[in-house]
């Protein structure tokens, strides 16, 4: 199943209702870019990190409850939260991405910053990448930083 189809499918009602109340709560204070990095450093930090290869055995996507249930994840499942976040908690228009053997994200901000960015559609997106640990947003993981990526999916209008 494509990326796209974990990050477009329905989360559960009473789950969707807990997270994007709780989080809207934390952050009702910060600027937009201080809330993206927000969301960006506790996905970072909140899920320990494991290839679906070792926890699994095998290549396994999460819906996003899934990454609520199991111990580890890897960066398509970090992303897919990561985007859901972006979306339904700040209603920041965002994609999820890739690069070869990695997923990612990028947002559109409502001011520019100085970082790592790409143009799709005349919009800026921003990099923030939910499994490069200790980066903000407009960093790319060294290794991908001249790759152009590929869109899985747009959360925005």
């Amino acid at each position: 199943m494509p990326t796209a189809d974990f990050a477009r499918s329905t989360v559960l009602a009473d789950v969707r209702e807990d997270i994007v109340k709780q989080f809207k709560a934390q952050l009702q204070d910060k600027d937009e870019l201080e809330a993206v990095n927000s969301l960006l450093q506790f996905v970072q930090g909140a899920f320990e990190y494991a290839t679906d290869e070792d926890l699994h055995g095998f290549e396994k996507p999460y819906f996003l409850e899934e990454i609520l249930y199991y111990p580890k994840c890897d960066c398509e499942d970090r992303a897919i939260f990561y985007t859901y976040l972006l979306w339904n908690v700040l209603g920041v228009e965002n994609q999820l991405i890739n690069y070869p053997g990695h997923e990612s994200a990028s947002v559109k901000l409502s001011q520019p910053i100085k970082g790592d960015a790409y143009h799709h559609g005349g919009k800026t997106y921003y990099i923030s990448d939910p499994t490069y640990i200790g980066s903000v947003t407009g960093m790319c993981m060294p290794s991908y930083v001249r790759e152009k990526p590929g869109i899985d999916y747009t959360y925005g209008k």
